[in-house]
């Protein structure tokens, strides 16, 4: 039986980092590979691939380069 051990929190990367694991997934790493690089989990990776294209989209829209959200704020596109 573990100990009392409580779940690692989950680390936030910024969209440039987020990018950033997007290209090494294009250039063939394995998502675990990325996961240890960028110290989060490979679920996060595999969720990072899946919002692909909404984060290239913000990425090149430049819009809020700092943002941690995997989701873009509407408000701020319309």
């Amino acid at each position: 039986m573990a100990g009392n051990s409580k779940p690692a929190k989950q680390k936030d990367l910024c969209l440039s980092d987020r990018i950033r694991v997007i290209e090494k997934l294009e250039k063939k790493a394995t998502q675990c590979e990325v996961a240890k690089e960028f110290g989060i989990s490979q679920s996060q990776v595999s969720h990072i691939w899946k919002a692909k294209q909404k984060l290239l989209s913000a990425h090149q829209g430049n819009i809020n380069p700092s943002w941690k959200s995997d989701k873009i704020v509407t408000s701020w596109i319309c």
